[in-house]
């Protein structure tokens, strides 16, 4: 079955710049609630395809833009941002944009990887403008076998500070990131993924990260964990451990998915089924 298409279109963000973002539109809505999105480093609005796919068949609309520094926003400079602080505002900038559009009965907010700390930061100061979230494969703490990652904090803060617009690489491999042959292979050839980021990016990574352990503890509005077991990128295992450390389970659910990696929404078709599955019934969709 041909997936069904995104249709483009722009907003105005809080300091005028205008961003791309992507509408998945069910063909019959079942009911005034919408999903807006938040990406991850390196990709863009279409790394959503195929959760605006399932969930517009389901019957229900979905919304991503594109972040600072990725894909077809319209930034002077790739991979940058002078602080995390910029995204929780266009993201608020957007959430305004699409309730005065549609003026929902419920807005469920969905991150994944560093879109999920950004949501996670949102959800826990600005409660009112969601009604549940749903974090993919949150960045609580990257995993690496490299014996410098001690340094790396400190080699951020530096190189944000005294050379904020250097290019680093990001040194993702898309084939550790999905199982899916044919959604690694794609991204390969895909124009729009960042290769490099900045100096400034990746100590605002490490902040956000940082703010977005603190937020997980003061949600108090309807939250999914899901997490990869066989994430490459982000260690699953820490993400564990701060769940259980939790006192506000009240609010605060969690999905393993064992063989899954790092990216829950673009993993093999049976997998990531499953997945919405699993967050259609969270939301009680069905």
């Amino acid at each position: 079955m041909i997936g069904k298409k995104s249709e483009i279109n722009y907003f105005v963000t809080y300091n005028g710049l205008k961003m791309l973002y992507r509408a998945w539109m069910p063909n019959k809505q079942k009911s005034d609630y919408v999903f807006i999105g938040i990406h991850g480093a390196a990709v863009h609005s279409s790394n959503f395809q195929n959760f605006g796919d399932y969930f517009a068949r389901l019957g229900y609309p979905v919304f991503v833009y594109d972040r600072r520094g990725f894909g077809n926003c319209d930034d002077l400079i790739r991979g940058y941002v002078d602080s995390y602080e910029v995204y929780v505002k266009d993201t608020i900038a957007f959430i305004d944009f699409i309730k005065s559009k549609s003026n929902p009965e419920k807005t469920f907010l969905i991150g994944h990887s560093n879109g999920s700390n950004i949501a996670t930061v949102v959800a826990a100061e600005y409660p009112e403008l969601i009604d549940s979230l749903v974090i993919s494969s949150p960045n609580f703490r990257l995993k690496t076998k490299d014996p410098f990652s001690p340094f790396r904090l400190p080699l951020a803060y530096t190189l944000g500070n005294l050379i904020p617009k250097m290019k680093i690489s990001t040194f993702l491999k898309p084939e550790e990131l999905v199982r899916d042959s044919k959604i690694w292979e794609s991204r390969k050839d895909d124009p729009l993924y960042t290769k490099k980021v900045t100096g400034r990016w990746v100590r605002e990574m490490f902040n956000c990260q940082r703010q977005a352990k603190k937020s997980l503890k003061l949600l108090a509005v309807p939250t999914l964990i899901l997490v990869a077991g066989e994430d490459k990128e982000i260690s699953s295992k820490y993400t564990m451990k701060l769940y259980n450390s939790l006192e506000n389970k009240d609010f605060v659910n969690m999905k393993i998915y064992e063989e899954n990696y790092h990216e829950n929404f673009n993993d093999l078709p049976e997998s990531r089924l499953k997945v919405f599955e699993d967050i259609a019934e969270f939301l009680e969709l069905k």
